[in-house]
């Protein structure tokens, strides 16, 4: 299952990036760099939702990109994932640790 959310990353004023899922309360990653944090920013989204099915939550429906609103120096994307990659992931790491 793929899902993709809007998300806004924020330049620091240190450096790196803070990203944001305006629709996913608490979701919030950071990267040393745009790159980075795209990537962390993909994993993040992953895992949350995961975690939201394991706890047997329904997803709320992503906003629309155009919809989000930033500051000016905000950057917004869409972030899309394959959730069953997470999964899979989430329990091949909870199976190593038993």
């Amino acid at each position: 299952m793929n899902a993709t959310y809007p998300a806004t990353l924020r330049s620091e004023p240190e450096g790196g990036y803070t990203v944001l899922f305006p629709d996913l309360e608490g979701c919030i990653t950071y990267g040393e760099d745009l790159k980075h944090a795209l990537a962390m920013a993909h994993e993040a989204l992953g895992l949350y939702l995961v975690s939201l099915e394991e706890y047997g939550h329904v997803p709320p429906h992503p906003s629309d990109i155009a919809s989000v609103s930033t500051n000016t120096k905000d950057q917004v994307n869409l972030i899309k994932v394959n959730v069953n990659n997470y999964r899979r992931s989430a329990t091949a790491m909870m199976s190593e640790a038993v």
